[in-house]
C-alpha cells in the first residue's frame, strides 16, 4: 500500500511538472508595438515558480497581433506601451502559415512557445475605466468617450471632428440639431 501511495506522488508530482513546463497563455504589458509589421514586444506578468520562489518571465518578442482582419477588411487596432492583452502560445511552430497564409507543416517541432505566440489585446484592469460613451451601442471611442463612433440597429452617431476625403453622398435631408 505504501509502495503504491509513492508511486502515486511520483506520478502527481511528474504531471505537475508537465503541467508547469507547458506554455498556454499569459497575461502581458506591451512593452513596444509595430504598427508597421503589426507586432508587439510584451512583458508576461505572471510570475512562474523556481524552487522556493517566484520569478519574472523574459520578454515575448515580435508577437504578431490578432485583430479583425478578412474579406478585404480590417479593424487595425493600436497599443502603446503599458497596455495589458493576452499572449496566446500556438500548438506547434507557427512560421510557416504565418508567412505564407496557407497550410503548411511546422518549421520546427516546436510545442507551446514564445515563438508561435499570438497577441490578443484590450483588457482592462484593475480601476482603469471607459467612461462617457452610449449605453448599449457598438463603439469605437477614446478610453474617456471623447469621442467615438456609436452603432447602433437604428443608426450611427459620432463625436468628434470629421474630416472627409473623396465625395460625400447623401440620401435624406441633413437636419441641424443645433
Amino acid at each position: 500500500m505504501a509502495r503504491q501511495s509513492k508511486k502515486r506522488a511520483y506520478e502527481d508530482a511528474r504531471t505537475q511538472s508537465e503541467a508547469a513546463a507547458l506554455c498556454v497563455a499569459d497575461i502581458v504589458k506591451v512593452v513596444a508595438f509595430d504598427e508597421v509589421k503589426m507586432t508587439v514586444d510584451v512583458q508576461p506578468l505572471t510570475h512562474y515558480p523556481d524552487e522556493d520562489t517566484f520569478q519574472t518571465k523574459p520578454q515575448v518578442l515580435a508577437v504578431p497581433v490578432s485583430m479583425v482582419y478578412g474579406g478585404g477588411w480590417v479593424f487595425r487596432p493600436i497599443y502603446k506601451p503599458g497596455d495589458i492583452g493576452v499572449v496566446l502560445y500556438l500548438d506547434r511552430d507557427s512560421d510557416a502559415v504565418i508567412a505564407g497564409g496557407a497550410e503548411a507543416d511546422p518549421n520546427t517541432e516546436r510545442l507551446h512557445s514564445g515563438d508561435d505566440a499570438i497577441f490578443l489585446g484590450g483588457v482592462r484592469t484593475g480601476t482603469n475605466q471607459i467612461t462617457g460613451l452610449p449605453s448599449g451601442t457598438l463603439c469605437m471611442a477614446t478610453v474617456d468617450g471623447s469621442v467615438y463612433l456609436s452603432m447602433t440597429k437604428t443608426g450611427i452617431d459620432i463625436k468628434g471632428n470629421v474630416t472627409i476625403t473623396g465625395d460625400l453622398t447623401t440620401q435624406g435631408g441633413i437636419v441641424n440639431l443645433n
